[in-house]
C-alpha cells in the first residue's frame, strides 16, 4: 500500500482515473448533461461558436437572439479560449462540450496538485487537496455553469505562479520575469473564458494572495523589506498590465456592449445580494443538502434555502473540514516548519476575506466594494466560495500532513484534547440536529404548513418532499451521518494509534467516497439527441423560407410541469417550445434571449416595461402588445397554453392563427410586418422617456410612421402627406451583412428590424450612410426615389482595436520571454 501511494506518478493517475468515473456517463454512454441553463443558454452560445470557428470565421453578431445581438462581446461565448478552439474545431459541440467538462476536473486536480506540492506539502496530503478542490461542492454545482467550470481550474495554476515568482525574485533569479510574463499570459487568456464575474474573483484572489505573500513572508526572510516590496509591486503590476493587453479583444467588445445593457450602471443593491451565502449555510459544510438538493435549477428537487444550491455551496468533505479546521490549531505548534506556519496563515485569511465576501451583505466587507465600477454590476457573492474552497482544500492538506507526519507522543496534550473534543463535538451536534429535526417535524408538521411568508412557508410547502432531508432513515441523512462518524473514528485512531497506510489510503477513499456520494447525483444526464435532433415545432416553423423571428410564450411552464408530472428529465417536450438561445440550434431567430450583457432597450420590449434592474425569471410580457410583435417581426408564437386575444392590449383573435396543436401551440400572427419596410412619415423624439410613452400608447402604428431620436440630416426632401410605395427585397441575410434591393415611388425613411448598434454601418448604391436609431431599437436609412442597393455591414472598431491590442501583447510578450530565456541561458 505505501509503495503503491509513493510512487510519483500515482497522483496524475488517480487524479485521471476520479475524473474519468466521475463523468462516466458522458465518456462512455456518451451523453450530455441536462440542465435548462445549458438548454436555453451555454449549449447553444457554443454550438453556434463552433460552427463559425469550424468556418474559420470569428462571430462577431449574432441574428438568432433577440433582435440581434453583438456576438462575441457576450462573454459567455468563450470564443477565443485554447481550450475550446480546440476541442469545439475538432468534436461536434455536444462531443466538445462534455470533453471539457472532463478536461477541466483533470485540470483542476493536477493545478492543485502541482500547487500543494509547491508549498511543501508532502504527496498524499497533496493529493488529499487535489481530490477536495476538485469535487468540491462548489466545482461539482457549477459543472453545468461551463464558465465557472473552466475558469476556477486556473485559480491554482495562479498561485502556484505566483510562488515562483516569489522564488526567483527572492533568490535574484533570472527567471522571475520569465514567471510574471507566464503568470500575465495565463491570467489574460482565463479571460476568454467568458463571464467575468469568476475571472474578476480570481484575480482578487491572485492580488489578494500576492500581497499576503509579500507582508507575510518578508519579515521572515529578508531585512530590506522595502526594496523586497518595490520589486514584487513592480511583478504585480506587470502581470497585471499583460493580462489585461492579452484579453483585450474580449474585454473590449463586451466593454461597447455593456454601455448599453440593463447592467451598465449597476445593478441594485438587493439584486447584487442575490445568492448570498447566509449565515445558516455554514451548516452545510456538514450537511450539504440540509436545505434540499435543489437540482435542475428551480424546477426539479425543492430547495428551501436563501438563494439556490449551486450558488452557495462550500462543502469540501466532512474529513478535509476537520483536517483544514485541525491545521490551524496544530499549526500553532512552537516547532513547526515556520514556512508551514506562515502559508497557513495566508491560506486562513484569505478563507475568512472571501467568506465575508461571499456573504455578500452580511459579511460587511462587501458592501463598500458593491459600490466599485466593476464589481457593482455582478450579482451573486456566493460565488466567492471558489476561493474559500481552494483555501479550505490545501488548508486539509496541511492539517493532514502534520497529522501523518507526527507521532502522537509528539502531538501536545492541549492539541490532542482539541480535535478529540472538536470531533467528538462534531458528531454529537450533528446526530442532535437531525434527532431534533425529526423530532420537531413529528410534533410541528401542522405548525410549519400554516405559515404563509418566510422561510418556514418554504418548508411547509415542499414538506413531503423534504423529509428526505430531515428523517433519519433517508439514505442522504443516515450515509452523512455514517460519513460524519467514520471521519470522526479515523481522526481519534490516528491521534491515538499514529497513521499507518491502512489508515492513510481510509482517509484519502473517506474523502473520495463522500464528494462522489454527494456530487455523482447532481448533475443529470441524458441522451444527446436533446441537442442533436430537430423537435417538431422547428420543422414545421422551418417550412416558411421567409425571413421571421418566433415568439416563446410560457416557455419555462412546460420545463415546470414536466418535473411536477414527475418526468424526471422532460428536456425533450422543453426543446418543443424552441427557449430562447436555443433557436439558434435550428437557425430559427428569436425575439428573446439569454445573455449576461443584454441590451436594455432589448429586454425592455421584451418584457414591455423599463428595466431598471437586470431582470431575473420574469415572465414576458410581449404578448399584449401585438403592434410591437408586427413591429419586430414576430410572425410565430409558441405557447404552452391557448393565446387568448380578446382586446386592444392584447390583440384580435382575428390576428392569430392556429396552426400547429400539440406539445405546445404554433400560432401565426396574419399582420406581422416585414423584416424591412419604408414609410414616408417620421416623428422626432427627444428622450427615452418620451420615447417609451409613444411605442407603448395605444396610436402608435409603425407601419404609418418610425419614431427618430434626432434631427435626420437629409440632402433631400420626404414629403410628410404621402405614402411611399415600392418593392423591397433581403437578398441576402447573413450573420454580419444584410444585402436589400429597393425599388421605391418617392423618397422615404428604410427600417431594418434588426437591432441598432455601433459599428453597423449602412451603404447606399456603394456611398456609407448614417443609420439611424428608429422605433427605439431598429435601423434606419434614409433613401430616395427609385432602385437602390443597399449594404448593411457590422465591422465593430471594439474589436479591431482590441485585436491590435491583444496582438502586440502577445507579439512583445512572446519577444521579451525569448530574449530573457535565451539570456538566462
Amino acid at each position: 500500500m505505501n509503495s503503491l501511494l509513493s510512487n510519483r506518478n500515482f497522483p496524475y493517475l488517480f487524479i485521471i482515473i476520479l475524473a474519468l468515473v466521475f463523468h462516466w456517463r458522458l465518456i462512455f454512454l456518451g451523453e450530455v448533461y441536462a440542465h435548462s441553463d445549458v438548454f436555453i443558454c451555454f449549449y447553444p452560445l457554443k454550438a453556434l461558436a463552433s460552427e463559425s470557428l469550424k468556418s474559420f470565421a470569428v462571430p462577431l453578431w449574432n441574428p438568432y437572439w433577440f433582435t440581434g445581438h453583438p456576438f462575441l462581446a457576450e462573454s459567455q461565448v468563450g470564443f477565443f479560449y485554447p481550450i475550446n478552439l480546440l476541442l469545439f474545431y475538432l468534436f461536434p459541440a455536444y462531443i466538445a462540450y462534455s470533453l471539457s467538462t472532463v478536461i477541466h476536473y483533470t485540470l483542476a486536480g493536477i493545478f492543485t496538485y502541482l500547487l500543494a506540492r509547491k508549498l511543501k506539502l508532502e504527496q498524499l496530503p497533496s493529493l488529499l487537496s487535489a481530490i477536495t478542490f476538485t469535487f468540491s461542492g462548489f466545482y461539482v454545482t457549477h459543472t453545468f455553469h461551463i464558465w465557472a467550470n473552466q475558469s476556477a481550474v486556473w485559480l491554482p495554476l495562479f498561485f502556484l505562479f505566483v510562488e515562483k515568482i516569489y522564488d526567483s525574485v527572492s533568490s535574484n533569479q533570472g527567471s522571475q520575469f520569465l514567471w510574471t510574463l507566464l503568470l500575465g499570459l495565463i491570467l489574460g487568456i482565463h479571460f476568454f473564458v467568458g463571464h467575468y464575474n469568476i475571472q474578476l474573483i480570481n484575480t482578487m484572489a491572485v492580488v489578494t494572495y500576492y500581497i499576503l505573500k509579500l507582508t507575510c513572508v518578508s519579515e521572515t526572510r529578508h531585512s530590506k523589506f522595502s526594496n523586497l516590496k518595490l520589486r514584487y509591486l513592480y511583478h504585480l503590476f506587470i502581470f497585471l498590465f499583460i493580462s489585461i493587453g492579452i484579453s483585450a479583444i474580449q474585454w473590449l467588445p463586451s466593454l461597447e456592449e455593456s454601455q448599453f445593457s440593463s447592467r451598465g450602471k449597476g445593478l441594485s443593491f438587493e439584486l447584487a445580494n442575490e445568492n448570498l451565502f447566509h449565515p445558516l449555510h455554514f451548516i452545510t459544510f456538514i450537511f450539504p443538502y440540509f436545505f434540499g438538493y435543489g437540482r435542475n435549477g428551480f424546477y426539479g428537487d425543492p430547495y428551501w434555502g436563501f438563494g439556490s444550491l449551486w450558488e452557495t455551496c462550500g462543502y469540501v468533505g466532512v474529513l478535509s473540514f476537520v483536517f483544514a479546521m485541525a491545521s490551524v490549531l496544530l499549526i500553532r505548534n512552537s516547532s513547526s516548519n515556520k514556512q508551514d506556519v506562515m502559508v497557513v496563515k495566508i491560506l486562513s485569511i484569505i478563507a475568512v476575506i472571501f467568506m465575508l465576501l461571499a456573504m455578500g451583505k452580511y459579511g460587511l466587507i462587501y458592501i463598500p466594494l458593491h459600490h466599485l465600477p466593476v464589481i457593482k454590476v455582478f450579482r451573486c457573492p456566493g460565488r466567492f466560495l471558489i476561493t474559500v474552497t481552494l483555501a479550505l482544500s490545501l488548508l486539509a492538506g496541511f492539517g493532514f500532513q502534520y497529522l501523518i507526519s507526527h507521532q502522537p507522543s509528539a502531538i501536545s496534550h492541549q492539541q490532542k484534547s482539541l480535535i478529540k473534543r472538536g470531533t467528538t463535538l462534531l458528531v454529537l451536534i450533528s446526530f442532535g440536529i437531525i434527532l431534533s429535526l425529526n423530532l420537531g417535524s413529528f410534533l410541528l408538521k401542522d405548525y410549519i404548513q400554516s405559515f404563509d411568508t418566510g422561510i418556514i412557508s418554504k418548508i411547509g410547502r415542499h414538506y413531503d418532499a423534504l423529509e428526505s432531508v430531515f428523517i433519519i432513515t433517508s439514505p442522504r441523512v443516515f450515509i452523512q451521518l455514517i460519513i460524519i462518524l467514520t471521519s470522526a473514528i479515523i481522526v481519534k485512531m490516528g491521534m491515538r494509534n499514529g497513521w499507518g497506510g491502512f489508515l492513510k489510503a481510509s482517509a484519502i477513499i473517506l474523502t473520495v467516497a463522500d464528494l462522489f456520494y454527494f456530487g455523482m447525483g447532481y448533475n443529470e444526464s441524458v441522451d444527446s439527441r436533446i441537442y442533436t435532433e430537430e423537435p417538431e415545432s422547428a420543422k414545421i416553423l422551418k417550412s416558411d423560407k421567409s425571413i421571421f423571428r418566433i415568439y416563446s410564450w410560457k416557455q419555462n411552464k412546460v420545463l415546470e410541469d414536466g418535473f411536477k408530472q414527475n418526468r424526471r428529465y422532460p428536456y425533450k417536450e422543453f426543446r418543443e417550445i424552441i427557449p430562447n438561445n436555443s433557436s439558434s440550434l435550428y437557425r430559427l431567430q428569436q425575439v428573446s434571449g439569454v445573455a449576461s450583457i443584454t441590451g436594455k432597450r432589448n429586454l425592455e420590449l421584451l418584457y414591455m416595461d423599463r428595466i431598471k434592474d437586470f431582470p431575473i425569471g420574469t415572465e414576458s410580457e410581449l404578448i399584449k402588445y401585438p403592434r410591437i410583435m408586427d413591429m419586430l417581426n414576430v410572425k410565430y408564437i409558441l405557447s404552452s397554453e391557448e393565446v387568448v386575444s380578446d382586446n386592444a392590449e392584447t390583440g384580435s383573435a382575428q390576428s392569430l392563427e392556429l396552426i400547429h396543436d400539440g406539445i405546445v401551440k404554433i400560432y401565426k400572427n396574419r399582420n406581422v410586418l416585414p423584416r424591412a419596410y419604408i414609410v414616408s412619415h417620421y416623428k422626432i423624439i427627444a428622450g427615452e422617456d418620451s420615447i417609451w410613452n409613444e411605442i407603448k400608447g395605444v396610436h402608435f402604428d409603425p407601419q404609418k410612421y418610425a419614431i427618430l431620436e434626432e434631427q435626420p440630416d437629409l440632402h433631400f426632401h420626404i414629403p410628410s402627406d404621402e405614402r411611399v410605395e415600392g418593392d423591397i427585397l433581403i437578398t441576402d441575410y447573413k450573420n454580419e451583412t444584410v444585402k436589400i434591393i429597393a425599388d421605391i415611388q418617392g423618397n422615404g425613411l428604410l427600417v431594418l428590424g434588426d437591432t441598432w448598434f455601433p459599428g453597423w454601418k449602412a451603404f447606399v448604391d456603394g456611398i456609407e450612410r448614417k443609420i439611424y436609431r428608429v422605433n427605439y431599437i431598429q435601423r434606419g436609412v434614409f433613401l430616395e426615389h427609385g432602385k437602390h442597393n443597399i449594404d448593411f455591414v457590422y465591422t465593430p472598431a471594439s474589436y479591431t482595436v482590441g485585436k491590435f491590442i491583444t496582438l502586440f501583447t502577445l507579439l512583445s510578450s512572446g519577444v521579451i520571454f525569448i530574449y530573457i530565456y535565451l539570456k538566462s541561458r
